[in-house]
């Protein structure tokens, strides 16, 4: 990438100006023309760094229930097992990973009984002989958002001003903060447009609330809104981050003693390298409570990076999985009937 590549990415991660015509501000910002800028998102799109620039929503918000989902499958099973569970909407991650658990998936569902169905669909499966349910008891961390830009140009991992090491007593994504129910048609047939990626034009949003039936000024201040009430997290690029030069990442699951997952989860989240870090239920095949993603440019890098967390800690117990393959990513559809 160029530098200005860098530079727009960087920004537009999580700071994709929310105003009708978005790329005179980051033009302004970035010292650049917005023609230029618009190349350079368009150079982004068309090497496939950027997979669309978007909405990213709280699930429980929106009333929608999520979890981890951990199983352990015969390795010779594990593909036709991977294939079943990708094959559900609401399955948006699908990894085989190196371990005795070795396949780790994703469900955002509309409901708890969907979920079950999901769940209870690959636990059926041939090969299958344990899954575990891993929803997230507390939140320390979910910043995807990376630094393409250090002194030297080059790209050095989460932003730095991404990290929250405060700790949570309960997850922003728990029912207690659910508020789906101040939302109207009108909301998700707007968030259901922002789940997909904004048009090229110098006026995104003008063409987005064409597509919803508002007016744009009504569309970003909905927008403004949901990001101000926790209902969006972020409005911005979302990154296929093995283009943008992380191409190593592993997922850091670690025991600690539930009185003291507070201070460590704080401090493994403060680690630029980490780009999720939650606490989810431990169980007697599979003690860990604690997990937290870690991006490198190489295999040798998240290695260290968790070595280093795991001094830092004061952790002896933790394990390191590596993504042995992929078998599905996508981003959530919310509120896909009320889809423009």
């Amino acid at each position: 990438m160029t530098a200005l590549e860098r530079a727009v990415l960087t920004r537009i991660q999580g700071d994709f100006p929310l105003v009708s015509r978005p790329y005179d501000v980051l033009a302004d910002a970035l010292k650049a023309s917005d023609d230029e800028i618009r190349k350079a998102i368009d150079a982004c799109r068309d090497t496939e760094v950027i997979r669309r620039i978007g909405g990213s929503f709280s699930a429980a918000h929106l009333g929608y229930v999520s979890a981890l989902i951990a199983a352990r499958v015969e390795p010779l099973k594990i593909a036709a097992v991977a294939r079943h569970a990708a094959q559900f909407e609401e399955v948006t991650h699908d990894y085989e990973r190196d371990d005795t658990f070795n396949l780790w998936f994703t469900v955002v569902a509309e409901t708890t009984d969907l979920m079950t169905d999901i769940t209870d669909s690959v636990r059926a499966q041939s090969g299958v002989h344990s899954l575990h349910v891993l929803p997230a008891l507390q939140t320390f961390k979910l910043r995807v958002r990376f630094d393409m830009m250090s002194a030297e140009g080059e790209a050095i991992g989460p932003a730095r001003d991404t990290v929250d090491t405060s700790g949570t007593t309960a997850s922003p994504d728990s029912p207690a903060s659910c508020n789906a129910s101040v939302l109207d048609d009108t909301d998700r047939r707007l968030i259901a447009r922002c789940c997909d990626d904004i048009s090229a034009s110098r006026t995104p949003f003008a063409d987005l609330a064409r597509d919803v039936g508002i007016d744009e000024s009504a569309a970003l201040a909905r927008l403004r809104r949901y990001r101000g009430v926790g209902i969006m997290r972020r409005f911005g690029a979302m990154v296929r981050h093995q283009r943008a030069g992380f191409t190593a990442n592993a997922m850091g699951v670690w025991s600690v003693p539930p009185p003291d997952a507070t201070r460590v989860g704080a401090v493994l989240a403060g680690s630029r390298a980490v780009s999720h870090c939650y606490e989810r239920p431990r169980f007697a095949d599979w003690p860990y409570n604690l997990y937290s993603m870690i991006h490198g440019h190489s295999v040798a890098d998240c290695r260290a990076v968790h070595d280093d967390l795991m001094v830092r800690a004061g952790i002896t117990e933790s394990r390191l999985l590596f993504t042995d393959r992929e078998f599905k990513k996508s981003s959530v559809r919310y509120f896909a009937e009320h889809r423009p």
